[in-house]
């Protein structure tokens, strides 16, 4: 993909739903470190600002992928494609 070939919406992937999972997992190290939990000094406001932060990013996502399903029906064969065969796309 080139710099002239950047399109947000036409290249969103299946497999970028692993990125704010990993923004949750985060948040959750954060919240087991909650003073509350097991004592260490980790402020609650660090873990609730990462669990936004990852939340925003899914919506961000989702709207996202169905304005790919929407503007590009040509691809609709491809997003079927991918949910039902994950691991046969392409991660690049």
């Amino acid at each position: 993909m080139t710099k002239e070939d950047f399109h947000v919406v036409k290249h969103v992937k299946l497999t970028h739903f692993v990125m704010h999972m990993g923004v949750i997992g985060l948040a959750c190290a954060w919240k087991t470190a909650d003073p509350s939990v097991i004592g260490l000094e980790a402020p609650r406001a660090v873990w609730h600002a990462i669990g936004i932060l990852s939340a925003i990013m899914y919506c961000t996502w989702v709207v996202l992928y169905a304005c790919k399903i929407v503007f590009f029906p040509g691809k609709a064969r491809c997003v079927s494609h991918n949910a039902c065969a994950p691991m046969d796309m392409g991660l690049a």
